[in-house]
Order: C-alpha cells, then structure tokens, then sequence
C-alpha cells in the first residue's frame, strides 16, 4: 500500500514467525525451513482470480495438519522444564488471514479464516470480517489458538470475556486491524518450546536424510 493507493494483485502465500525467537531447523539457500510451533500467522492473498473453495481448504488443511508437539527442552526462571509444556497452551495453530479483492467473486472462501481483509480498488478502501466462531471473542480466540483439535475440556479460562469486534475503531480498518490482531498475538503470546528431538526422529524416518544421503 502506497499513499492512498492500494496495490492488491498480487498472489501468494506467507508465514509469519518471530524472527528473535524462532530456531529455524535448517537454511537452503533463501529458504528458511521454520517449526510449525513458532508460526504466529498464516496469510493467503488472490486478486482476481476466483480458485475454487476446495483448494482454499486444501491450503488451511495443509496449515492444520502440521501438529505442535509438547516435547521440547528448556531451562526456566526456577526449573528445567521437560516436555511438560503449559497449562495455558497444549497445542498452536497460526491466525489465518485471507486478502482478496472485491467483487472477485471470493466470499465463500472466508469460512477457513480468522480474519478476511477485502480490498475495493473502486472505492479505495478496506474491509476486515472476522470468523463468527473462532474470532468472536477473547476465550474463543484464545481457545482456538492455543489448543487447536485438543478438546473443550482441556483449556482453562481466567477473567471476563470481551467480544473481538470491540476493538474496531469506526472509520479505520487499518486501525482496527492492527488492534484486533496484536490482542489475538498477545494471547497466542510465545512459541511453543521447540521440539527438536520430534524433528530429529522425522528427518530418521524419512528415506535420503541426514546420514550421507542428503546434502542438506
């Protein structure tokens, strides 16, 4: 986006992690080959091109199917934590957000999202919907998050609700945007502990790994 322009032709798909905090797994090239315990948001972008609700679902499931694990190792203020892992977080998911441009033809696809941003270049504004169930306040959206396909009775919830769509400042979508997804990064909070030894026994698994047959 530059000046009062928006610029949305663009087509593709981004992760997001944090760069401090994330211990990639491994470099080739450009490439940074990064846990799914340290990725804090999903994007996929279409212009105008209308691909089809199966696809789109495809992506999101490709997203889901990558399961945190519990096993990782650290050193804590007090203690040697040891695949314990926190009762406040068992198993993360990243926000999913989805861009697309209006009049595209592409509302059916929101249903896989958090968060659907639309972009009018007619109008030159935007427009943010949030997902009715796991977007629709503070505990479904800290229960999404941090305790994807766990259960309902495995998450523990302290203090008052607050619904999502209070953190819209009317007239600023941008605003809002910026305000509803920083409280949902504040609840998804830090990553998971990394896992290693569950990447180590992936790459064993796996024919052309790390013993000599690979060059990675």
């Amino acid at each position: 986006m530059g000046g009062n322009t928006l610029y949305f032709s663009l087509q593709f798909s981004a992760l997001f992690s944090c760069k401090t905090h994330t211990p990639y797994i491994f470099k080739k090239g450009s490439l940074k080959f990064i846990p799914i315990e340290a990725v804090a948001v999903a994007i996929q972008c279409k212009s105008v091109s209308t691909p089809s609700s199966s696809k789109i679902e495809e992506w999101v499931t490709s997203i889901k199917q990558l399961k945190t694990k519990q096993s990782g190792i650290a050193r804590m203020a007090t203690t040697l934590v040891q695949g314990k892992g926190s009762e406040t977080q068992k198993a993360t998911r990243p926000i999913l957000i989805y861009c697309n441009l209006k009049g595209s033809e592409q509302g059916t696809n929101e249903k896989y999202f958090d968060i659907t941003i639309t972009a009018s270049e007619k109008e030159k504004k935007l427009e943010m919907r949030l997902h009715e169930e796991s977007f629709k306040s503070i505990h479904s959206v800290y229960k999404h998050l941090n305790f994807s396909e766990v259960g309902t009775d495995d998450y523990r919830i302290n203090g008052d609700d607050r619904e999502m769509e209070q953190y819209r400042v009317p007239g600023s979508t941008l605003l809002s945007l910026n305000f509803i997804l920083n409280q949902a990064l504040m609840l998804l909070n830090n990553p998971m502990l990394f896992p290693h030894i569950d990447y180590v026994n992936l790459f064993k698994e796996k024919e052309g790994n790390v013993d000599g047959k690979s060059d990675i």
